[in-house]
């Protein structure tokens, strides 16, 4: 989670000791999904230690997709902007481009459902 986030009570801190071996392999399973350690040690702690790490690699993925659809629709964008209009050809494509990412949803709702 970002600096900005708000909490509405402070946080307060947990030690715990781990060995070499320990810190080590929560470190490389934090940085393998793509966490900060302390957020990977929150997911696992309210998850009662099972963290289904799928889900996070195929939100990420997902996110990642969607981030590309949105990149072409902002260079569909830019085109149209540059020639005062939009014609067939653009506005076919932003659909197109809409449908996959409804595609992607409906596949990841199926999925975390």
């Amino acid at each position: 989670m970002g600096k900005n986030r708000q909490y509405k009570e402070p946080r307060k801190n947990l030690s715990i000791r781990l060995s070499a071996e320990e810190r080590s392999a929560l470190e490389k399973s934090a940085a393998d999904n793509n966490m900060c350690l302390a957020e990977y040690v929150r997911q696992l702690i309210m998850a009662g230690g099972i963290l289904d790490t799928n889900k996070m690699k195929e939100r990420r993925d997902l996110i990642e997709q969607i981030a590309r659809v949105g990149n072409n629709i902002n260079q569909l964008t830019r085109l149209a902007n540059m020639n005062k209009s939009i014609n067939d050809a653009i506005l076919e494509m932003v659909i197109t481009l809409m449908k996959e990412i409804k595609g992607l949803m409906n596949q990841c709702l199926k999925k975390w459902t």
